[in-house]
């Protein structure tokens, strides 16, 4: 039940929306991405949805799990096992590459020295968090 024929109220919080998340300072805000996508799940189509939920699993930083978490009980509840199945591979990738970033990161900060050259800086590594949430993931059954 998608709210197909009020797409004339969509439009313009739509535009709204996606003229905002174009701005770095609220790319990576997940409330802000929740907002779009239940705003897409009242007037939108399932379509309109996965589109969002596309877009902010790959923008998204503050609140990752919990985006993509939704995306995948979004398509448990409305979509189909392919879409699904899609939706999980998605998921599985972009937690790849957070993990990878992280990681990349802590190596980055392990390995900065001190501007004299004298003494590596010591970085407390940055708490990496969980990236492979498979216990965390919403499961098909």
């Amino acid at each position: 039940s998608s709210g197909i024929n009020a797409e004339w109220p969509l439009r313009p919080g739509r535009n709204l929306l996606s003229d905002l998340l174009l701005l770095p300072v609220y790319k990576e805000q997940s409330r802000i991405w929740m907002f779009y996508i239940e705003l897409e799940q009242r007037y939108g189509t399932k379509d309109s949805v996965r589109n969002v939920f596309r877009k902010a699993i790959y923008c998204n930083t503050d609140a990752c799990d919990y985006i993509l978490n939704q995306f995948l009980l979004f398509e448990r509840l409305h979509g189909t096992l392919e879409t699904y199945d899609n939706a999980y591979l998605k998921v599985k990738r972009v937690q790849k590459r957070n993990a990878e970033k992280i990681s990349k990161e802590n190596d980055r900060r392990r390995n900065e020295a001190i501007p004299d050259g004298k003494k590596e800086r010591k970085f407390e590594a940055k708490k990496e968090k969980s990236t492979d949430c498979d216990s965390a993931l919403i499961p098909l059954l």
